[in-house]
């Protein structure tokens, strides 16, 4: 009877650790922008965009926050994809604060490059993944996904 008790008891204790340690593994989902590490000039070009990307939008400077995109780049409103111009009569106006954005993946080949992201904004979690491209030298977003 103290054995089965014993048993018990350390399962449970046992299964408590795991929900503790899964929800803290949750948490430190990703790399935050203060802790990336670039390997080299294209790598640490692509996280200052992101991380201009946060700063503009929580500052609400969407004509500077636009452009980090090419002329031709395709945006996303929920499921419609916009261009830039539909996607600044649309955020018009709106206040929105990006908090915690951590770098989930990234792929950088050549002249192309995708970075996803996750972040808090407004009380939401939201996860979009950003393809660049470099012109003239110069590295910009030309997709917006959102999953």
């Amino acid at each position: 009877m103290i054995c089965r008790r014993t048993l018990t008891s350390f399962c449970l204790i046992l299964l408590t650790l795991c929900l503790l340690i899964s929800c803290q593994a949750e948490k430190q989902k990703g790399t935050t922008l203060d802790q990336l590490a670039p390997a080299n000039a294209d790598e640490a070009e692509i996280y200052a965009i992101v991380g201009k990307l946060q700063d503009r939008i929580s500052a609400s400077e969407w004509d500077k926050w636009l452009e980090l995109y090419t002329d031709d780049a395709v945006l996303t409103s929920g499921k419609k994809e916009i261009n830039k111009q539909q996607m600044r009569d649309l955020i018009e106006g709106i206040s929105y604060k990006i908090n915690d954005m951590a770098v989930l993946d990234k792929n950088i080949s050549g002249e192309k490059a995708s970075v996803s992201v996750s972040f808090n904004g407004n009380g939401k979690k939201q996860y979009e993944t950003y393809l660049l491209t470099k012109k003239s030298g110069q590295w910009l977003i030309y997709q917006e996904k959102n999953p």
